[in-house]
């Protein structure tokens, strides 16, 4: 009799037992951060100094996965299909989650449906830019210089469906002037045709402008930001140059596939937010030519709709096809 009711309170224990050593500790193994862009820009250095701070605070390492091109639909996908068990996490950007939805008439994602937002990172300002022997040192000499032209000035974008090609897009429709969009692969080359003087104008970068600025060999006329940047204090909005209400400020959070347990999204979030908080994070994105942006989740998923029915309409109302 007493070996049969040892065998039963071993079988209760182990049935008590059993399902907590099932459980994980949650991060046991390295943790995965897909990046729609390539390594070396802007988007890859502050998803690399996130993932590096991270490391730290999880006691994992946090793996840099880059996939960029397909407008950023190749990562957004792989991001949306990824297992939800909080080890893959995805830089999201405004492109996929904002413009792409508009652009495109088939994605193999939903922005809000297939993804749980964890936390803002940062904002890359976008300033308006000449070749420095362009007529015109303010937006408004520049808008009177394209109203003058006898043809439609070209201005340059990254691409058909860019923050860039939407800010000027925007400027363009609110100065009712003529303009004709000349699209790049890539911020490098639509960026040299400015500095030879090929082309007009162009919304880039701040972070990229500026050291051609320091240079001489190209202007800022305006900032695209709500209020004017630290990183080009000098420099006025677009806002302030005589169009009230513009913004177009590209930016940087994290999300992870919808399905991730609440728990872990919630640790992802604090992870997250502490390390936006430190100064040493905040210099290096700064450094970056960047701006630390302190979001919660719901912040996120606020932003991200807001901009849907902000850029929605505008983006129907051009036509914008990729």
């Amino acid at each position: 009799m007493n070996n049969i009711r040892s065998f039963a309170l071993v079988a209760i224990l182990l049935s008590v037992a059993s399902p907590l050593a099932a459980q994980e500790v949650y991060p046991n193994r390295p943790v995965r951060m897909i990046v729609s862009f390539p390594p070396g820009g802007v988007v890859d250095l502050v998803a690399r100094t996130l993932g590096a701070m991270m490391q730290d605070s999880i006691g994992q390492s946090v793996v840099i996965d880059n996939r960029p091109g397909g407008a950023s639909i190749i990562a957004t996908e792989l991001a949306a299909k990824s297992k939800a068990d909080g080890y893959t996490l995805y830089m999201a950007t405004d492109g996929p989650f904002v413009i792409n939805p508009f652009i495109f008439d088939k994605l193999p994602y939903d922005p809000i449906a297939d993804f749980i937002p964890i936390s803002m990172v940062a904002e890359a300002p976008l300033a308006l830019a000449t070749n420095a022997a362009q007529k015109g040192n303010t937006l408004a000499e520049f808008i009177v210089y394209a109203r003058a032209s006898p043809r439609p000035i070209n201005y340059a974008s990254i691409g058909t469906g860019s923050s860039q090609h939407l800010a000027m897009e925007q400027l363009r429709t609110a100065a009712g002037v003529a303009m004709n969009h000349i699209p790049y692969k890539g911020g490098a080359l639509a960026l040299n045709d400015v500095l030879s003087g090929q082309i007009e104008g162009i919304f880039v970068a701040l972070s990229t402008a500026v050291p051609h600025v320091k240079s001489g060999k190209l202007k800022m006329l305006a900032v695209g930001t709500p209020k004017r940047s630290i990183l080009a204090p000098d420099i006025p909005t677009v806002a302030e140059s005589g169009y009230p209400g513009f913004e177009q400020t590209p930016w940087l959070a994290i999300v992870v596939p919808s399905g991730t347990p609440k728990s872990i999204a919630d640790r992802l979030e604090k992870e997250v937010q502490q390390i936006i908080r430190s100064p040493i994070f905040a210099e290096k994105v700064i450094a970056t030519g960047n701006i630390p942006v302190l979001g919660t989740s719901e912040d996120l998923r606020a932003l991200i709709q807001s901009q849907q029915r902000k850029y929605g309409p505008l983006i129907r109302t051009l036509n914008i096809r990729p």
